[in-house]
Order: C-alpha cells, then structure tokens, then sequence
C-alpha cells in the first residue's frame, strides 16, 4: 500500500511541471510591437501587385507629425497605426491603381558610418535586424572589424558593444536604436600583422625585381662599353 500511494507525490509534480513548460516557453518569445507612425520617423509606402507605381517610396515625417505623401499632399501620420493608414491610402489612391492593395509600413533614419561600402543615411525598419541594416550600407569592407561597432546618439556613445547585440540578432528596437542615431563601424587605424605580410611580401618582391633589372642593365652596359 505504501508503495501505491508514494506514487501519487511524483504525479503531481509531472503535472505541475508540465503545466509550468508552456508558460516557460511563451516567456522566451519576443513580444510583436506595435506598428505606429511617429514624428522624426518615416513611412515607406510600397504597392505589391503594382511595380511600376510612382506612389511608392519612403516619405519623412515632420516634428508636427505630417507626412507630405503623393496627391494626398500633408497628412498626419504620426499616432495612426499601419493599419489606419493603409486603409485610408488604398481609398485615396484606388482610381490610380490596378491593385488597390497598400503597404504602409514605420521606417527609421539611422546613419550607418565608417568601415562600410556605401556610409550614409538609410531608412530602415526600427524591426530589422541591425546586421541586415548594415547591409543597406553594402555591409562591412571588413567583416573581422566589426567587434568595436558603436550605437551613437549626437555626440554621446550610447552602446560601444553594439556587436553583442548583432550576434544575438537582435533588431534596431531591441537595440534602442532610434531615428537620428547613427551606427558606426569604426574603420581600423593600424593594419593587423595578418593583413601587412601579404602587403610586405609584394612590396619586397617588387624591390627585388627592380634592383635585379638595374644590376642585369649596369652589368650590359659595362660589357658593352669594354668591347
């Protein structure tokens, strides 16, 4: 009997275990933000079934919140969700389009400076992850020097290991990065050993074979004016 009953406590604690996993679970997921429109930021307006149209592009908003879209002229974006707004562009610009299907999405301005193919100013969306954010910029010219990556804000470094965020592929939300901000791939001042050896051996070569041409040169000279 004893046996019997010792079973009913080890039951219980499966059960509350695994009435416990899927709470467990749900905490580890990333929550879905919210998509809204705000002053400083962007909206990126595209039309799927529609690729020639000249309505898509990405349109600032202004610190009033207004955004200066094609025929709609000025319209405050800013507090409407993706939603509210797409719904109010597909009825303004239905008689323009084949499809009235719209795609109004929140982007951010986020300069992405230094060790990059194409640095400048990108309007990326504030859920991208940021390595692919980079990549707008053609991505890093040198991919092995991008542990000293900086999340700048005006003059202030607000993360000086922005890498430990990309390897955890985090996105520019997660990361706080905000429109104005700039990520700077700091390009290397002094070049590794790694990379002057190659540089080193070319050079001594090139020396070598110029030294090699003038001596075979002296040397036919002296030959010549013997004879």
């Amino acid at each position: 009997m004893a046996t019997r009953y010792s079973v009913f406590p080890l039951l219980i604690l499966l059960l509350c275990g695994a009435w416990e996993l899927p709470a467990r679970g749900e905490a580890k997921e990333r929550s879905v933000p919210r998509e809204e429109f705000l002053a400083g930021d962007a909206v990126r307006v595209s039309v799927p079934a529609d690729t020639g149209s000249v309505l898509k592009g990405v349109y600032p908003i202004d610190g009033q919140g207004m955004a200066d879209l094609p025929i709609a002229g000025k319209v405050v974006v800013a507090g409407k969700t993706r939603a509210n707004l797409e719904q109010y562009l597909e009825g303004l610009w239905a008689p323009l389009l084949k499809d009235a299907h719209v795609q109004a999405t929140p982007a951010i301005r986020v300069a992405i400076l230094g060790n990059v193919k194409f640095p400048g100013y990108y309007y990326p969306s504030p859920d991208a992850v940021i390595f692919d954010a980079i990549n707008m910029a053609g991505g890093p010219l040198q991919p092995w020097k991008i542990e000293k990556t900086e999340h700048i804000r005006g003059r202030s470094t607000i993360n000086g290991k922005l890498v430990d965020f990309i390897s955890r592929s985090m996105t520019l939300r997660e990361a706080g990065i905000l429109s104005g901000d700039e990520i700077l791939l700091p390009v290397p001042e002094r070049i590794s050993m790694k990379e002057a050896i190659p540089l080193i051996g070319t050079a001594l070569a090139i020396v070598l074979n110029a030294m090699t041409i003038y001596f075979l040169t002296v040397d036919r000279a002296a030959a010549h004016s013997s004879n």
